[in-house]
């Protein structure tokens, strides 16, 4: 019996182990759960624009509204200030632009993204991809 007893014990130990170790090593994944952010530095527009300066602000505006971010002039034609909210993640974006290319300036990122400079949470560069995309396929 006491062979049948210790027998089954690690069986159960043996099965039990995966659960426990996904259990407590799970924290550490989610913690380490960060990727180098996604910068946008020069990204060229698809077509020479027709409609100069105007024509790129409505493009950048147009296109971030189709992926849920909010944006607003900085002043009369300078940088656009990119803001994207869904719960309690939050994203800020200066977007700097002339009549070739555009790119991003990191304003702020809620704590939950844990961007950090150069790291930051998946859904952060998903959100940024995301964005660059937009306009890209806006001005062709």
């Amino acid at each position: 019996m006491t062979t049948t007893s210790t027998t089954g014990r690690r069986g159960l130990l043996r099965s039990a182990a995966p659960l426990a170790a996904a259990l407590l090593g799970g924290g550490a994944l989610i913690a380490c759960r960060q990727q180098p952010v996604h910068t946008v530095s020069g990204t060229s527009f698809l077509s020479p624009p027709r409609g100069g300066m105007a024509e790129r602000r409505r493009t950048i505006m147009t296109a971030a509204a189709t992926q849920g971010w909010t944006t607003s002039e900085v002043r009369p034609g300078g940088p656009i200030l990119a803001r994207k909210t869904d719960g309690s993640h939050l994203i800020a974006l200066e977007i700097r632009y002339d009549l070739r290319s555009f790119s991003f300036r990191h304003i702020n990122a809620s704590a939950n993204l844990r961007y950090n400079g150069p790291q930051a949470h998946p859904l952060y560069n998903e959100w940024v991809r995301g964005l660059e995309s937009a306009i890209v396929q806006q001005s062709a």
